[in-house]
């Protein structure tokens, strides 16, 4: 199902296994990976929770048409991660641009930039 995922896509994708504190089982992720880079097969991507606990870096997501979530969601941007495309189940829906620059924000605030 990875075949044409765009950087901005929502995903539903398969974590686990995982190692340690990873952000671990089925859940949606925004890609954050270039457009270039995602012809390859991996992909970048920061995964999601609906269990919102607003760490400094991270964004909330609220639920509307684009993206299709059902819930208020948390993009939890210390668990970006590389991952292969055979972890994508299916594509959800996107987010904006805003909300795409609001998460390079918060990889420039974890990264100390």
């Amino acid at each position: 199902m990875g075949e044409g995922l765009k950087q901005r896509d929502i995903v539903f994708m398969k974590f686990s296994p995982t190692v340690g504190k990873e952000q671990r089982g089925s859940r949606p992720a925004v890609v954050i990976s270039g457009n270039s880079f995602n012809l390859s097969e991996m992909v970048m991507v920061c995964p999601m929770t609906s269990k919102i606990k607003l760490y400094p870096q991270d964004i909330v997501i609220e639920p509307r048409e684009l993206n299709k979530l059902d819930k208020r969601s948390e993009v939890l941007i210390g668990q970006t991660r590389m991952v292969s495309k055979e972890r994508v189940v299916k594509k959800i829906g996107e987010i904006t641009q805003t909300e795409l620059e609001q998460i390079f924000a918060g990889l420039d605030a974890l990264l100390d930039r």
